[in-house]
Order: C-alpha cells, then sequence, then structure tokens
C-alpha cells in the first residue's frame, strides 16, 4: 500500500466470535462466519453502526488474496457509521474529549470526517475479531451511552454551523 493520503480512512472489518472458536487464519474466518460462530460486530444490537462494510465483498475480495492488504472498494459513508480506521494523525479530525465512556465517540469523529469529505476505502486481508458475543448495553453503560447520544446530536448541530451544512 502506498503512503496514506490526506482525506481517506482506511477501513478495517470487525467480528465478533463465540469465545470457543479459534480463529487464526482468513479460512477459519470465512468458514465460521458461514457456520454463525462469527458475526459482525456488535451484529444484535447495533447493527447500523457496523453493516456498511458489505461483508459479502470483503470475503470475495479478500478471498482472492488473502496474503496482501490493498484497498479493495469504496463505500458511501451513512450516518452511525463506526468503523474502526486508520488514517493520517495529521489530518483526521480529532476525538471529541467530551465523549466519556461508551457510545457515540467513533460516531462523531467519523461523521466530522464525512462533513470534511473522507473518502471511506475498506482494506482487504485484515480484520479484527472481538472474543464474545456483544448482548445489550446496559447498566452505567447504558447512561453512558444515552448521555453520548445527547452530546453526539450536540456535535451535529455544532458541525452544520462551523461547516454551513
Amino acid at each position: 500500500m502506498s503512503k496514506l493520503n490526506n482525506k481517506d480512512l482506511y477501513l478495517i472489518p470487525v467480528f465478533e466470535k463465540e469465545s470457543s472458536t479459534q480463529i487464526n487464519s482468513f479460512p477459519q474466518l470465512e468458514e465460521n462466519y458461514q457456520n454463525g460462530k462469527v458475526q459482525m460486530f456488535h451484529a444484535w444490537c447495533t447493527e447500523w453502526c457496523y453493516s456498511f462494510y458489505d461483508f459479502p465483498k470483503w470475503f470475495e475480495k479478500t478471498k482472492k488474496n488473502p496474503d496482501s492488504t490493498e484497498v479493495g472498494y469504496k463505500i458511501k459513508y451513512k450516518l452511525s457509521f463506526e468503523p474502526y480506521y486508520l488514517g493520517r494523525l495529521d489530518a483526521v479530525p480529532f476525538y471529541d474529549i467530551r465523549f466519556r465512556g461508551y457510545g457515540y465517540n467513533k460516531v462523531a469523529q467519523c461523521y466530522e470526517a464525512a462533513v470534511q469529505n473522507f473518502t471511506f476505502k475498506v482494506l482487504t486481508s485484515v480484520w479484527l475479531v472481538h472474543d464474545g458475543i456483544k448482548n445489550e448495553t446496559d447498566g452505567p453503560g447504558a447512561t453512558q451511552q444515552k448521555f453520548n447520544q445527547y452530546l453526539f446530536n450536540l456535535k451535529k448541530r455544532e458541525l452544520k454551523n462551523k461547516y454551513l451544512l
């Protein structure tokens, strides 16, 4: 891969797995995805944050050359997208320190990147796997998430004023 472009975010697909499932290679990831032991990260509770990767396309592109990391394809930003990504430190919008705990921190950062016309590019042959399947957020995490949702709505209004949207 060549050096990072100022206005590109290079996305890394994220999965979650049953704790007993071992993933040490792309074929293992694909097999366990097909048999349901691996799924899209937070599939049950926050599908709208991670479903934009187009996982079938990613598996198809990665299968062609699983040992080489490339930009497989571009995707359009959609509100609430919360990807894990690589980007240039001197170009990516700063993290908003008002977000504490659980929820909306990466959503807000990616929203600002989209407002600034960043391009979202999905990398092939790299991925992250969370150990364990996410269930509903409750307790202090749910309270933090509600407050962060309020902050995100505030952030959207601030960005509309800042960028004259």
